[in-house]
């Protein structure tokens, strides 16, 4: 620019052309350069590119490798564990009293014990205070905490465990308060009931319940409502048939959780813990297809509650009688159901 402004003075001006050419040239050559780095800016740019995807490319592939190890590690660590318990072998058979398992000895010499270890393999008992029934009623001892007691020692040594869910303890009781423990056979318990009986321990009613009725809670009253009615002389089948409106199976149908069989027939019962008026409609199908619905609450307040509930839905209910109680007076030794008869 310097030069372009010292050629406009008079004394170059004869000279200004040749001083303008000059500058225009080298103008052109400051852009040929401009261009040249403009080009090797792009080539620069287009080789990062390459190289970025060309790291791309690698670390996917080291991801998708990563994983395969990581499944090959698992099957061998899986195929590691089946091979260790083949190479554990089988218990040998214990004498009366006694089992060998595989780096341990381990002696029940106390026939309560024993009795609480029969119970839960052979009959599949979970609730602690049933055994402690049976127990009773097997003379052994008089003495209910003595039961209490050998149940916590087999804890102790590990041949039975509180029952889990998600690795939690689970209890269950019919009304707030008093929770109640629930059993199982640890797989040591197992073995060992395994060798001393004879058989393989049966599955837990608590697991068997729980799968057939979806939950724990629900089962476990069921399994009481069950035993509290048979304990008093009744007949009960805790494996109903479903009711069906009529012999095509895909039609209208009701699957009551029990049945008793009284002198008047039998009576589908509905073991239920929640108390709402939604339920209704459940109810009626049942008693439109039997005539008759026997209902167990978990607690005597509840089964009041579920009473108003129907009187007040009288008009939506089919011809039937419906009667009502709760584990909690049926453990009392209260028999005088409430009963609702809802007219034609």
């Amino acid at each position: 620019m310097g030069q372009v402004h010292r050629a406009v003075k008079p004394a170059v001006r004869p000279y200004a052309g040749k001083v303008l050419v000059g500058v225009a040239a080298s103008l052109l050559a400051d852009l040929e350069r401009a261009w040249r780095w403009a080009d090797e800016l792009d080539e620069l740019i287009d080789a990062a590119e390459g190289e970025l995807a060309a790291v791309r490319l690698q670390r996917a592939q080291l991801e998708r490798e990563q994983q395969e190890t990581a499944k090959r590690m698992a099957a061998l660590e899986h195929e590691l564990a089946q091979t260790r318990a083949r190479r554990v072998g089988v218990a040998r058979r214990p004498a009366a009293t006694s089992l060998v398992l595989p780096a341990q000895k381990i002696t029940v010499e106390s026939p309560i014990q024993r009795e609480v270890l029969r119970l839960l393999a052979v009959e599949g008992l979970g609730r602690v205070w049933r055994i402690v029934e049976r127990v009773l009623d097997s003379e052994l001892t008089g003495n209910a905490n003595v039961i209490r007691n050998a149940v916590n020692r087999l804890a102790e040594r590990g041949l039975l465990a509180n029952y889990e869910q998600h690795g939690k303890p689970v209890t269950w009781a019919y009304k707030a308060g008093g929770a109640r423990r629930l059993v199982q056979l640890t797989p040591t318990g197992r073995l060992w009931c395994r060798g001393a009986f004879g058989r393989e321990p049966v599955e837990s009613e608590i697991a068997v319940a729980a799968r057939r009725h979806r939950s724990i809670a629900h089962g476990v009253a069921i399994l009481e409502a069950r035993d509290l009615l048979r304990g008093c002389g009744i007949a009960v089948d805790d494996d109903p048939a479903a009711l069906l409106a009529t012999a095509e199976r895909w039609h209208a149908r009701a699957e009551p959780d029990l049945a008793m069989t009284l002198a008047d027939g039998v009576w589908p019962i509905e073991v239920q813990k929640e108390v709402a008026g939604r339920r209704t409609d459940k109810w009626a199908k049942t008693l439109a297809l039997a005539g008759r619905l026997a209902l167990i609450l978990f607690s005597a307040d509840a089964a009041r509650k579920q009473v108003a509930i129907l009187q007040n839905d009288l008009r939506s209910l089919p011809a039937g009688v419906i009667r009502v109680t709760s584990l909690e007076a049926l453990e009392a030794g209260d028999w005088d159901w409430l009963e609702i008869v809802v007219p034609e």
